[in-house]
């Protein structure tokens, strides 16, 4: 998410780029399509100015999950899948272009689970202030916010931990839809109920890489070992690595080399402020505005 976003950077190698200095002009023609719609949210027009400086890029069989996202571990980057960018419908144009600026604000070297959360929540508000300005964002997102309800209830059923300590509970991974207009619709239906199901939706959704951390983890491991980070001469392997006596997961420790004294760590939290604390309500404030006029 400035260093790279969330999830990317380990699929971008086969990525090749077809226009050093930016986009072609059918590209940036449906960047600007997209956005003059998203801009009738103020909260787009915030990410928009936030990202201003990032570069924009076409990529041919990028290996994004979207067709433009964001990524770059150390020079963070807007990027277009051209084929799919030009095949995307207009609605889901838009809101795979608001994740990707949500994304790409939050610019982490690393995979974290908190930034992914953030950002869909930003997307989400977004899509609903658009939606409510314009008729036909607004008809798209009710029909996928409409038929959210079936696969909520099949994560909910699916995702039930068990009622005692070693009780075995049944937690496959949820699967989200691939289009992020219907996957916006299904995170409005489980936010509606309790924010705390849309946040878990999208952890237990998103494909992570081997390398994701939560940065609550981070932050503690660093609170408790910041002298034995700071004395490792080299990333560990293996399953576990050990700091002060205690085995912890080698992914974390990973992470915590490699953003020890950057600053990035306190950079990602003082960016999450707001969604942790006042983002879930202003998102509950702008998708009530929507569904009143939606019905």
């Amino acid at each position: 998410m400035s260093a790279g976003v969330l999830l990317l950077a380990p699929l971008l190698a086969a990525a090749a780029v077809v226009e050093d200095r930016g986009l072609s002009k059918e590209a940036r023609g449906r960047v600007e399509r997209a956005s003059e719609v998203l801009r009738l949210s103020a909260a787009y027009r915030r990410l928009e100015a936030s990202v201003a400086h990032l570069p924009r890029r076409e990529t041919r069989a990028s290996g994004l999950p979207g067709a433009v996202d964001a990524t770059g571990a150390d020079a963070p980057v807007l990027l277009f899948d051209a084929a799919r960018w030009r095949a995307l419908p207009e609605r889901e144009a838009q809101a795979q272009l608001a994740v990707a600026l949500a994304r790409a604000e939050l610019a982490f070297p690393l995979p974290v689970v908190e930034a992914e959360q953030a950002a869909w929540q930003t997307a989400l508000r977004v899509l609903v202030e658009a939606a409510a300005e314009d008729e036909a964002l607004s008809r798209a997102l009710d029909a996928a916010y409409r038929a959210a309800p079936p696969l909520v209830a099949e994560a909910m059923t699916k995702h039930r931990p068990g009622a005692a300590p070693w009780e075995l509970g049944e937690v496959p991974p949820l699967r989200l839809p691939a289009a992020y207009l219907a996957r916006a619709g299904l995170y409005l239906s489980l936010f509606e109920k309790d924010p705390a199901r849309f946040h878990k939706a999208v952890e237990d959704g998103t494909p992570w890489p081997a390398g994701a951390v939560r940065l609550a983890e981070l932050e503690d491991l660093f609170a408790l070992r910041a002298r034995d980070i700071a004395a490792l001469k080299s990333p560990p392997t293996g399953a576990y690595a050990e700091l002060g006596g205690r085995r912890y997961p080698v992914a974390l420790v990973r992470a915590a080399f490699r953003v020890r004294g950057t600053g990035e760590v306190e950079r990602l939290r003082e960016s999450l402020a707001a969604f942790e604390t006042s983002g879930a309500g202003e998102l509950r404030d702008s998708f009530a505005r929507w569904r009143r006029g939606a019905r």
